[in-house]
């Protein structure tokens, strides 16, 4: 899966999340995370926690709010934020 597909999931997640579509939200975050894992595996750095850093520099939100907005939908989905 390539990070693009990463991307494409974990905000698929997100948004799910944010409407109240849990079973929804965890399905594609569960497989977003599972691909983290294995793109970031063997790596001495926490692999979510890089790749949420990767997500925050391909979304340049003009106001703070819109980025918590997207985390809070990670949460929910079930991402470790």
């Amino acid at each position: 899966m390539s990070s693009w597909d990463l991307l494409r999931h974990a905000c698929l997640a997100a948004c799910h999340a944010q409407l109240g579509q849990d079973a929804e939200a965890r399905a594609a975050a569960a497989r977003a995370l599972e691909s983290v894992r294995t793109e970031f595996a063997g790596e001495t750095v926490d692999a979510v926690g890089r790749w949420l850093a990767y997500v925050e520099c391909m979304f340049r939100f003009r106001r703070p709010a819109d980025w918590k907005h997207l985390l809070e939908g990670f949460r929910k989905a079930g991402f470790p934020v």
